[in-house]
């Protein structure tokens, strides 16, 4: 039988600061080979070295570097074109900020998979600091020990779409921000089995965030970037100007339990949400919503 290689594709922005601990877990649960896109826009050029000599520390080099304005779309088409070239091979995929953990060892997984099933679907999940405050990243401690806290913030909140595709094979095609396999022109989704731990919450993304804004209101996204993005931002950060830039990890909205390590089994309510999603109407968001809800009373 021929060896299944696993492979990788993500696309970082010029903030790597989650570099270091993204490929360090990716390589721990058995990625072979990483396709990683830099975005580093024209006005950045002059950062290029610096930005090469992170990817060089851990032993990667760039698949591309893609110098054009931002979007979701793009972002997206950067990764079908990438894994589209090894069509038969499968990939995880994951945003700069996103650290997939699986039920089960992921090449045991893919290898039990029948030829008629060629992707995995997941759901993020949020990490918290113990006191909920938005730290700098601390390179000599485990990003788990540094955040230590595994909740449902996103959807609650900021009415993020928390369904991820988490793997496939490269012939798939997936839409903006890799949430739902396109197949004839509509979307489908399967059982959710893989936990998206979202490292989201740094000391960074305040500024990230206001960046974003800003360049949204100039008019720097493209064309073709999902229409809500900026709604999700300005609630995630009304939220956190509401309440000194902390979040309430004892709500029971937002489900957090101490959860500091990267095993499938460390938190509870898991299950619990990931049926949820999958019960849910995709037509209504509310729904899923008032489910939460009338859980958490």
């Amino acid at each position: 039988m021929k060896k299944q290689i696993l492979r990788l594709c993500s696309v970082f922005s010029p903030d790597l600061e989650l570099f270091p601990f993204f490929i360090d877990h990716y390589k721990k649960i058995g990625v072979d080979s990483f396709h990683i896109i830099l975005h580093l826009p024209e006005n950045m050029l002059h950062l290029i070295d610096e930005k090469l000599l992170v990817f060089r520390e851990q032993g990667i080099t760039p698949e591309k570097i893609y110098t054009g304005n931002w979007s979701g779309g793009i972002t997206t088409s950067l990764i079908n074109e990438t894994i589209n070239k090894y069509s038969d091979d499968w990939f995880i995929v994951a945003d700069s900020d996103e650290f997939q953990i699986y039920p089960n060892d992921i090449k045991k997984i893919i290898n039990s998979k029948n030829d008629n099933v060629d992707y995995i679907s997941g759901c993020l999940l949020d990490r918290f600091t113990q006191d909920g405050d938005l730290p700098l990243i601390n390179y000599d401690k485990s990003i788990w020990e540094q955040f230590p806290m595994c909740g449902f913030f996103a959807f609650p909140i900021a009415d993020s779409w928390p369904y991820k595709i988490t793997a496939c094979k490269g012939h798939i095609t997936l839409s903006e921000g890799s949430h739902a396999v396109i197949a004839e022109d509509h979307l489908i989704t399967n059982e959710i089995i893989c936990q998206v731990h979202h490292f989201k919450w740094t000391g960074s993304y305040i500024n990230r965030t206001q960046k974003k804004l800003k360049q949204e209101s100039n008019g720097e996204w493209e064309d073709d970037f999902y229409p809500f993005y900026g709604d999700e931002l300005r609630r995630a950060l009304d939220y956190l100007n509401k309440n000194n830039n902390k979040f309430n990890i004892n709500s029971e909205l937002f489900r957090v339990e101490y959860s500091p390590a990267p095993k499938y089994e460390c938190y509870s309510k898991w299950n619990e949400i990931a049926r949820l999603l999958e019960s849910w109407d995709k037509q209504d968001r509310e729904k899923f919503r008032d489910t939460l809800l009338q859980i958490s009373m």
